[in-house]
């Protein structure tokens, strides 16, 4: 059987939604005062802390080796299981890069800025293009990208425009899917008639949520209810509305994730949470949202009572 993901009227209609969505459908736009100076000493440092590039090798007969040893000078060492392995030697690999724009290219930095921290980092680490430069590549820019989201935590400013996003976003294109689908969960208390869940910490919070009498009604949020920031579109998961008088924050905007940890949520993804806060940060300093007003990341219900009551 084939259903659509349909608005539950009653739930959409109810004062504690429409208050919500009238208070958080405002759309932003983002600044950002990026120091190239502090950018390009943090890259240094990671890069010479953290950057490390596996020499490219395959694995050969032993007859080959010899005869491979003999006729290119090839390098070997022999693995626990007493088959060598050849390490290419550097001046074997004649593909050419351009270094500066594919780095340039995957952390939208200026060629001059890349060049500027590579040349600070140490020989040994500059090295390790010439053995894999496509690896090189890969890691440089992903250690470049995590301090660029650190810098847009500690500097991200939000103004909130007079546009808003439309109610419609819940009621066009409607998910479909199969009742017989695990991941589709009826709902009682949702704004939509089922609620798709990613995973098992979602889908025990969205049980919660329907088991506990403090929630009047929630929302998983469209997809295009989306926050803008450097990193890509942002898009919170859970919109909810408590009883009144249950609980101090009335209206709360949640992300579920599994880990509550800073360590495990690195990069782009704490600094997409870091940058909705700031936004929510400018509802309220708008007046928008009142203290009655939050945004977080959770793992549990529990985790989500424990912030909602204060």
């Amino acid at each position: 059987m084939v259903f659509s993901r349909e608005i539950n009227p009653d739930n959409y209609n109810r004062q504690e939604f429409k208050r919500l969505w009238e208070s958080i459908h405002h759309k932003s736009t983002y600044y950002v005062e990026f120091d190239d100076e502090e950018l390009i000493e943090k890259s240094v440092k990671a890069l010479n802390e953290a950057l490390f590039v596996k020499k490219p090798s395959y694995m050969i007969t032993e007859a080959e080796a010899r005869e491979m040893k003999a006729e290119q000078g090839l390098d070997f060492k022999v693995n626990k299981d007493g088959k060598p392995q050849a390490e290419l030697d550097k001046s074997s690999i004649q593909l050419r890069y351009d270094l500066l724009g594919e780095i340039a290219s995957r952390t939208e930095l200026k060629r001059q800025t890349v060049a500027n921290i590579l040349k600070q980092i140490s020989p040994s680490k500059f090295d390790m293009f010439a053995y894999n430069p496509e690896a090189f590549i890969q890691q440089v820019s992903r250690l470049i990208n995590e301090q660029k989201a650190s810098q847009v935590i500690e500097h991200i400013r939000y103004n909130i425009l007079e546009e808003t996003f439309d109610s419609s976003i819940f009621t066009d294109n409607p998910l479909s899917g199969k009742v017989s689908d695990a991941n589709m969960l009826k709902s009682e208390k949702g704004v939509y008639n089922y609620v798709k869940v990613d995973s098992g910490t979602e889908r025990k919070f969205k049980e919660d949520l329907e088991r506990f009498d403090d929630v009047m009604v929630y929302a998983k949020l469209p997809s295009k209810f989306k926050i803008s920031t450097p990193l890509g579109d942002y898009n919170p998961d859970w919109a909810i509305a408590f009883r009144d008088g249950s609980v101090k924050h009335i209206y709360f905007v949640a992300e579920t994730k599994g880990s509550m940890s800073t360590l495990q949520l690195k990069g782009a993804e704490l600094a997409k949470i870091e940058c909705a806060k700031a936004h929510f940060r400018a509802l309220r300093n708008n007046g928008l949202i009142a203290d009655d007003h939050m945004y977080d990341v959770i793992d549990s219900y529990e985790k989500l009572l424990e912030i909602v009551r204060g």
